[in-house]
């Protein structure tokens, strides 16, 4: 079974790797995206979100850690004092969403990890999908920087959970638990590594120890996935690269 060390070869030298990943939190990060719009916009925010002001002259590295680990809705509920409602907040995040903000966002160790696959040759495709559409500036994000690996690498956009079916991975870089229990229900799903990104939903944190832990409902989930030794789980980290400088404040 895999060690959950997505930098070798995950059932051994002799397996083909096809690896699919989500754009959104592993290429790069949602949250952080929407929330350096905001800082970017802050007038046309301040009076909806009053807790925008605690990042003014803040670090893209503060941003970054205040960010990954959160999902949209909830950061922005908690930049509203907690008075908006949920409808509110993700008609706001589509408005978000459509400013650019891409040159500020921090490169995240797992697109470190993809590019580092790439050049593996175990590692025969790489899938890129997200489920909204890409802009202009992404897209040309992803060509300028895996135009070397156009072999190798294919953009996608649509459902994930369709995606999987037709790309047939060994490997998915996913947010989702809920989609990973989706995709194993068939049965003749098997030898799948996934790599589940840790999110506050899926976390407990303990104050006192600076310590995550995975929720025990989750850990459970996971851990009688693994035993069944189908399929295996792992749960990553998405922060920034070491020695990514993009530090100077924003906003």
């Amino acid at each position: 079974m895999p060690t959950g060390d997505f930098l070798t070869p995950i059932f051994g030298n002799n397996r083909d790797e096809i690896i699919l990943v989500e754009y959104d939190g592993f290429i790069k990060n949602k949250t952080e995206a929407i929330l350096l719009s905001m800082i970017s916009t802050k007038q046309i925010w301040i009076d909806k979100y009053p807790g925008i002001n605690k990042y003014e002259n803040i670090s893209s590295d503060q941003i970054y850690q205040d960010s990954f680990l959160k999902l949209p809705e909830s950061l922005l509920y908690n930049l509203s004092n907690k008075s908006l409602s949920i409808k509110t907040i993700k008609d706001d995040i589509d408005k978000l969403q459509k400013i650019d903000i891409l040159q500020c966002q921090r490169f995240t160790i797992i697109e470190f990890a993809i590019k580092t696959l790439l050049l593996e040759k175990f590692v025969k495709t790489v899938y890129i999908i997200k489920e909204e559409d890409y802009t202009s500036k992404e897209l040309l994000y992803l060509k300028n920087n895996y135009e070397i690996f156009e072999d190798k690498i294919k953009i996608l956009c649509g459902n994930t959970l369709e995606a999987f079916s037709m790309c047939k991975p060994t490997t998915y870089f996913t947010n989702s638990l809920y989609k990973i229990e989706n995709i194993i229900k068939d049965e003749s799903i098997t030898d799948k590594l996934f790599i589940l990104r840790n999110t506050e939903d899926i976390l407990n944190y303990n104050e006192s120890t600076n310590i995550f832990t995975l929720k025990p409902e989750i850990l459970s989930k996971i851990e009688n996935i693994n035993k069944e030794k189908k399929n295996y789980i792992g749960t990553v980290f998405t922060v920034p690269k070491p020695n990514d400088k993009n530090n100077e404040p924003v906003g």
